[in-house]
Parts: C-alpha cells; sequence; structure tokens
C-alpha cells in the first residue's frame, strides 16, 4: 500500500512536470508569434508610407511596370503626385550638379542615384543613367549658352525630360527648360534687344558727322544775280574804255 502511494505520488509530479514544461514552451512559442506579428505590422506600416516602403530603383521599376510582382494599378495613380514631385526634383539637382561643375571646371560622370529630401524624410532617387547624363549635359552646357547653341540646348533637355517621365506615364504640364532655362534664355533675349548692329552704328556715325560738319551757304542775291540795267551800264562803261584807244589809233 505504501509503495503504491509512493509511485502515485511520483507519477502526479512527473504530469505536473511535463504539464510546466508543455505551458513553458506554449508561452514561448506565443510570445514568439506575438513579435512577429509586431515586426509584421511594423513592416506593414512603413509599406503605407508615401512610397508603401520602396525606394531608389525599386520604385522606379513599380512606377515604370517593370516591378515583379507589379504593384497593383490603384496603388500606382495613389503615389504617383508625390513621385512626380520626387522625380522633377531629381532632374533639378541634376541640372543643376552639371551647371555648377561646369562653374568649377569638373568634368565627371554623374550618379543616377541621389537622396532627396521631403517633409517624410530622406528619399532615395533612381533614374535611368541615359537620362541622368543627358540632363547633366545640358545644364553643364547652358553656362556658355549663346543665341546660336540655346535652341539646341533647350530641345535637348525638354526631349529628354519628356521621354523619362512618359516612362512612368506622367504628363508635364509645361516644357521644363521654363524652369531651368528660364534666367539664360531672359538674359540672351535682353543682350539681343539691346546689342545694335556694328554697320548701322558706322551709318549712325557717319549721318552726325556730315550733319556737324555742313555749315550753312547765305546767298547774297545781290552779288549772285545782276539786274538788266546793272548790265547794260557795265557793257557802255566797256566801251567807252575802249574808245580813246581807238581815236589815238586813228
Amino acid at each position: 500500500m505504501g509503495n503504491f502511494l509512493l509511485l502515485l505520488i511520483l507519477f502526479v509530479l512527473a504530469s505536473v512536470l511535463l504539464l510546466i514544461v508543455y505551458l513553458i514552451d506554449r508561452v514561448n512559442l506565443i510570445e514568439k508569434q506575438t513579435v512577429d506579428r509586431a515586426a509584421t505590422e511594423l513592416k506593414n506600416n512603413n509599406a503605407s508610407g508615401p512610397f508603401r516602403g520602396m525606394e531608389g530603383e525599386d520604385l522606379w521599376n513599380a512606377m515604370s511596370y517593370n516591378r515583379m510582382p507589379p504593384l497593383e494599378d490603384s496603388i500606382i495613380e495613389e503615389i504617383k503626385p508625390r513621385y512626380e514631385f520626387i522625380l522633377l526634383k531629381h532632374v533639378e539637382k541634376t541640372f543643376e550638379l552639371g551647371k555648377d561643375h561646369a562653374l568649377k571646371n569638373i568634368e565627371t560622370k554623374p550618379v543616377n542615384q541621389i537622396t532627396l529630401p521631403t517633409l517624410r524624410g530622406p528619399v532615395e532617387s533612381w533614374i535611368p543613367q541615359n537620362f541622368c547624363e543627358e540632363i547633366y549635359n545640358a545644364g553643364f552646357e547652358s553656362i556658355n549658352a549663346n543665341q546660336t547653341n540655346i535652341e539646341e540646348i533647350k530641345y535637348k533637355l525638354d526631349s529628354s525630360v519628356v521621354q523619362l517621365f512618359d516612362k512612368v506615364k506622367i504628363n508635364l504640364t509645361e516644357p521644363i527648360s521654363n524652369q531651368l532655362l528660364k534666367n539664360q534664355i531672359q538674359n540672351l533675349e535682353n543682350l539681343e534687344t539691346n546689342v545694335v548692329p556694328e554697320s548701322d552704328n558706322d551709318q549712325n556715325e557717319t549721318k552726325i558727322e556730315d550733319a556737324q560738319n555742313k555749315e550753312p551757304v547765305e546767298i547774297d542775291a545781290t552779288n549772285s544775280a545782276e539786274s538788266p540795267s546793272d548790265a547794260t551800264s557795265n557793257k557802255v562803261e566797256e566801251k567807252v574804255a575802249e574808245a580813246p584807244e581807238t581815236v589815238k589809233q586813228g
């Protein structure tokens, strides 16, 4: 009887120990699931940010419909206005970098991924390298722009930016050159308006000199023309002067 009770007590204690181990394991499992769920929710919250957690080349691929798996059209349309702002700032920064390097005589290849500040924090922006170089070169060449090449620079800049935005199906409301080349174009127009052709200057100077050298001519009516009576008197005087000589010869 005593041995039986002892065995029963041992069995109960073993069962309780197994139950405790099981409960501890379950608690650990629940804790792990809770942590994982919190991490997933945090990730989802980040993904619901301004660009759904995307940036850099991943964001470009999503907006240009090259991302796998692709985003839903509703999500793309939702973030497109914000991405248009980011893309415009990227173009502006790249153009200004080209101008800055031209002023400092720096020749280098521009990087096509930059960090842009926003109200919700910095965002990595990426564009294809060929578009980046075309925009950079337009800024570089704009420093020495003149009436001969300004239209070519303007055309290259506008064409490149339009193609860039077409990749992400965004239509610009006006040419980008109206913003980035506004000062250069205005300065050249003012210069062209204020400069007078050299030939016109020479003609104007000649006319001024002629006017200064020309003196008014006074016409003396008494000296320039003789009346008929004066002419007759002169002839009579000439004949009288000749008369003595005729007499002497006779």
